[in-house]
């Protein structure tokens, strides 16, 4: 892609409770991703962008770290950034993340299947019933019976 400026570059994704060895997480998992990444210049402001894809291509979530909070990138040097998703609970299957890097310059750093996850049954799944769901998310829900 020529369009890459590259003056940050994405180095490596670890899970943050996993490494690199494990790309496996039990149903009910809270997500939490170790970016490693190298800026040969400063940029100013970054924005790291995921999106998160089903094994068939369907983007289920998008999300860019400007949404928490501003990262400034003002001299040279290898960075570490720890992004968490608060409340997605993905229902068993393999799952792809691609991951993007922009800078007021433009697209930094673009990798369209950065790394894949892959959620496995849990007992937490087993009591949801979640494992015979359609869908990708186990969406947070609340219930109140109303008086007729």
């Amino acid at each position: 892609d020529m369009n890459r400026r590259g003056g940050v570059r994405l180095l490596s994704v670890e899970l943050e409770n996993g490494g690199t060895s494990t790309w496996t997480l039990p149903c009910g998992s809270k997500i939490g991703l170790v970016f490693k990444f190298e800026a040969s210049q400063p940029v100013g402001a970054i924005d790291l962008g995921i999106g998160l894809f089903s094994s068939t291509g369907v983007e289920i979530a998008s999300a860019i770290s400007s949404h928490d909070q501003e990262i400034i990138i003002s001299k040279p040097g290898t960075y570490e950034l720890v992004f968490r998703y608060k409340d997605l609970c993905l229902i068993a299957g393999q799952y792809s993340f691609g991951v993007g890097i922009g800078s007021e310059r433009g697209m930094e750093d673009y990798i369209r299947e950065a790394f894949s996850l892959e959620i496995t049954p849990s007992e937490y799944s087993a009591q949801s019933q979640a494992d015979s769901f359609g869908g990708f998310i186990i969406p947070a829900i609340k219930i109140a019976m109303r008086n007729p």
